[in-house]
């Protein structure tokens, strides 16, 4: 939840009228609290995972972590989720084994975005529940991302490209070729 700010938002702007803010530091919980003192059916909870989210959650966010994390979180409560309607990820790395994870456990990607502040880049991927064959390429890529082929999707292939470059093993040069592929054929549409 860190400091209970997309709470705030969710309750202000998009009529939600209950929350769970889980952190698994001490420090941002308590900001959140202090920070939504004012609003009220928010739980908080000093926790790890979803573990104690009840059966009738519509929505789950999972945001400012890695995607290994958020794999772990997931995998160990796949049980929680059959009633959830959506679920939202931002992840800091390692994307393509959230959406991979999902998508094989009755998942689709119905939105993705990549928004960049200070040329960082955040990447959000939404999941509802259905099926749809996906390949690996838009594991890593993300379909909607890839298809749309966005400046912002640029600039982070091209961040990427960059890094793999400057690597000479023969798995960074299948990644600048594949990279190179996904740019160029975008960029055709």
């Amino acid at each position: 939840c860190d400091h209970g700010y997309l709470i705030q938002l969710a309750i202000d702007h998009y009529h939600v009228k209950k929350a769970f803010a889980v952190d698994n530091k001490e420090l941002p919980l308590e900001s959140a609290k202090q920070h939504l003192k004012d609003y009220q059916n928010i739980t908080f909870s000093l926790s790890d995972g979803i573990s104690f989210v009840p059966e009738d959650v519509e929505v789950i966010i999972l945001a400012g972590m890695g995607g290994m994390l958020i794999c772990d979180i997931l995998s160990n409560h796949f049980e929680k989720l059959k009633n959830v309607q959506r679920i939202i990820v931002e992840a800091n790395r390692n994307q393509e084994k959230v959406r991979k994870l999902l998508c094989e456990h009755g998942f689709i990607i119905c939105k993705e975005m990549i928004l960049f502040e200070d040329d960082i880049d955040y990447e959000i991927i939404v999941f509802e529940h259905g099926i749809e064959p996906y390949q690996e390429i838009d594991y890593l890529f993300g379909p909607i991302l890839r298809m749309e082929c966005s400046p912002e999707f640029q600039k982070k292939w091209n961040k990427k490209l960059k890094i793999f470059q400057k690597i000479s093993t023969s798995k960074a040069k299948e990644k600048v070729k594949l990279i190179l592929s996904v740019l160029n054929s975008s960029e055709r549409k």
